[in-house]
């Protein structure tokens, strides 16, 4: 019996990319993830989530990996020390100047970026809507 409770536990929490803490999402609502879920979880690629954070100002150095993704016009979305860029229009609240707290529906893309000379890196990217 222990151990179909253990199971049971075990399949409970694998089974999707939540945000400890978050409320599970309701029917055909994307997920509430972090920023650092973003970049660490492979399976959320294609997926379209919510994620909230720090828009940074434009003039602000790369925080995240890389050179924008897409167009010059990306931009970083930052929590915690990670950050991720943002292909896409940024939040009404977000100014080119300042830093402002925003959640935004997104697409979680990938591209390839080079390291050390000829090896490839993956790098994970949000498309806003």
């Amino acid at each position: 019996m222990r151990t179909m409770i253990l199971a049971a536990a075990v399949l409970a929490t694998a089974c999707g990319p939540r945000q400890v803490g978050a409320p599970a999402p309701k029917q055909g609502e994307p997920a509430a993830v972090s920023v650092r879920t973003v970049l660490t979880t492979q399976a959320l690629v294609g997926q379209t989530v919510l994620v909230s954070g720090y828009c940074l100002p434009a003039a602000t150095p790369a925080k995240a990996h890389g050179t924008q993704p897409v167009r010059r016009s990306d931009w970083q979305l930052e929590e915690h020390g990670v950050a991720v860029w943002v292909n896409g229009p940024k939040p009404a609240e977000c100014s080119a100047a300042t830093e402002a707290r925003s959640t935004i529906t997104a697409t979680v893309a990938q591209d390839t970026i080079p390291e050390f000379g000829r090896v490839r890196q993956l790098r994970p990217y949000l498309v806003a809507r």
